[in-house]
C-alpha cells in the first residue's frame, strides 16, 4: 500500500491527534522512523518505492517511455515470484504516464477513476480514500493468489476537500491540510477493520509510507529543509512475529531502501535495486538523499548539509560545529551518478 502523508502524526516529529489511527497501527508494526523521501513530488517518490531508483532534481524519468520501461520494479519481481500485481489510485492512472509504467512492468490490474462510475468521483483528484479502499478490499476478496497491491491514495492533496465536514474548523490552509490528513487517517482505520475480517489479511503485510512530505502543516522554510522529506513508513500486520510489533527502527534511510528491505525479508533476489539497501541489515550504511530542482540534501547520523546548485552554495548545516565536506562531496557524487544513469536509460 502507498501514499499516506507527509508528516502530520508526532510519532516522527509531528502534532499529536491529526493521525491518531496511525499511531495506534504503530503500537502493533514495525515503525522506521528517520526515513526520508527522495523528492518533493509523486511522480520521484513512486519510481523510489517501485524501482528504488533517486530522484533525478529537475527531471523524472517515469514521464520518458523509453527510460522507465528499462528500470527494476517490484511489479517485476512479485509477478515473477508468482503474485497476482495491481494498481490503485483514484485518479486518472494516465497521471505523469503512470499506467504506462505499471503496464511495461508486468501489472496484471489497474483500477482508477476510469474503471468507477461518476457517482464515485467526488473532487479534481479523483475518488475520495474512502471509496478507493473499499475498492481494493472488494479485489481483495476475490483474489486466491498472492498478491502484491499499491494502493496511492489522493485526498490529502491540495485543493483539501472533503465529502465530509473538516475536523480541524480553522479556515487557514494549514487546518485544511490537517483535515484531509485527519480524514485518510480515518479511513485507514475504516480498511482495516474490514480487512481485519477477511482470510487474506492474516497472510498480508502491508507497507505504510508516504510518496513525498510537504511543507504543511508547519511551513518548513523551503525545499531545502530536510524536514519537508521526513516521512513516515511502517511494516504492519499479523505476519509480523509478535515479539517484533511495536518496534522503532531508527537507521536512517529513503524510499528507495524499501526494495531491498522487503524482498530481503522475502528470501526474494534484489541485487537489481543497487540504490536499495537493507535497512534491517546492522552493516548497511545510514544516510539519506534528497533533491529538488535546483539543488541537493545529503544526511548521516551527526550531520545534515543542503545545497543549492544555482548558487553553488550550503544553504543548510544542521550542525555548524561539524564537518560539512564529506557530506557535500556524498551528496555530488550522488547527484552526478543518478543524471549519468538518467541519461544512460
Amino acid at each position: 500500500m502507498g501514499k499516506l502523508y507527509g508528516r502530520p502524526n508526532r510519532i516522527i516529529g509531528g502534532e499529536k491527534g491529526v493521525s491518531p489511527n496511525f499511531e495506534n497501527l504503530v503500537k502493533q508494526g514495525v515503525l522506521f522512523s528517520n526515513i526520508y523521501a527522495v523528492g518533493d513530488r509523486t511522480d520521484k517518490g513512486i519510481i523510489a518505492i517501485l524501482s528504488a531508483f533517486p530522484s533525478q532534481a529537475i527531471r523524472t524519468i517515469v514521464i520518458d517511455t523509453a527510460k522507465q520501461r528499462k528500470l527494476p520494479s517490484l511489479l517485476t519481481s512479485f509477478g515473477d515470484a508468482g503474485y497476482k500485481t495491481s494498481y490503485f489510485y483514484g485518479g486518472h492512472a494516465d497521471y505523469m504516464n503512470f499506467d504506462t509504467y505499471m503496464v511495461h512492468h508486468g501489472v496484471h490490474d489497474i483500477i482508477d477513476r476510469n474503471t468507477m462510475k461518476p457517482s464515485e468521483v467526488g473532487s479534481t483528484w479523483g475518488a475520495f480514500d474512502d471509496v478507493l479502499f473499499g475498492k481494493h478490499l472488494a479485489y481483495m476478496a476475490k483474489q486466491s493468489t498472492p498478491v502484491f497491491s499499491l494502493v496511492q491514495t489522493s485526498t490529502n492533496h491540495e485543493p483539501f476537500v472533503l465529502p465530509v465536514p473538516r475536523h480541524f474548523k480553522g479556515k487557514d490552509v494549514a487546518d485544511q491540510f490537517r483535515s484531509t490528513a485527519w480524514f485518510t487517517d480515518s479511513c485507514l482505520n475504516a480498511y482495516f477493520e474490514r480487512a481485519r475480517t477477511q482470510s487474506w489479511y492474516k497472510n498480508t503485510l502491508f507497507v505504510l509510507v508516504a510518496d513525498h512530505g510537504h511543507r504543511l502543516p508547519k511551513s518548513t522554510a523551503g525545499a531545502y529543509d530536510p524536514a519537508k522529506y521526513h516521512i513516515p513508513m511502517l511494516f504492519y500486520g499479523d505476519v509480523l512475529k509478535p515479539e517484533y510489533r511495536g518496534t522503532k527502527i531508527t537507521k536512517l534511510g529513503n524510499q528507495v531502501d524499501i526494495a531491498a528491505t522487503l524482498l530481503a525479508q522475502l528470501g526474494l533476489p534484489y541485487n537489481q535495486f543497487k540504490w536499495s539497501k537493507n535497512l534491517l541489515n546492522p552493516y548497511t550504511p545510514a544516510f539519506a538523499f534528497f533533491d529538488w530542482d535546483n539543488g541537493f540534501g545529503f544526511i548521516t547520523p551527526d550531520q545534515a548539509v543542503s545545497f543549492d546548485s544555482s548558487g553553488q552554495r550550503r544553504i543548510y548545516t544542521k550542525d555548524k560545529s561539524k564537518d560539512t565536506e564529506a557530506n557535500l562531496k556524498k551528496g555530488k557524487a550522488f547527484m552526478q551518478q543518478i543524471y549519468t544513469e538518467y541519461l544512460a536509460y
